[in-house]
């Protein structure tokens, strides 16, 4: 990856801390954000949720579909069924 050193570094870094570490990445559209965890971390990852971006779904509602993407991807990672997170 090109130009990414600092950011790889700082996954690294995180990954190999000894603790439970949360980490969001966050920025404009398309500018490989996802390639950039999806590369540095590939088979490390346990868990890994992307969202909704606010341009996939009218603002009415966003909230409901974001809990349910992330409902879904639970499931995906093999959480057993339970109720869906509420609003």
């Amino acid at each position: 990856m090109i130009g990414r050193k600092r950011e790889v570094g700082e996954l690294e870094k995180l990954y190999g801390s000894g603790r439970a570490e949360l980490v969001a990445v966050y920025g404009r559209r398309c500018v490989g954000k996802t390639y950039l965890v999806d590369e540095t971390l590939s088979d490390r990852i346990t868990f890994r949720h992307a969202d909704l971006s606010p341009a996939d779904e009218h603002s009415v509602g966003l909230l409901r579909a974001q809990l349910d993407h992330f409902y879904s991807s639970l499931l995906l990672h093999g959480m057993p069924p339970k109720e869906k997170p509420g609003t």
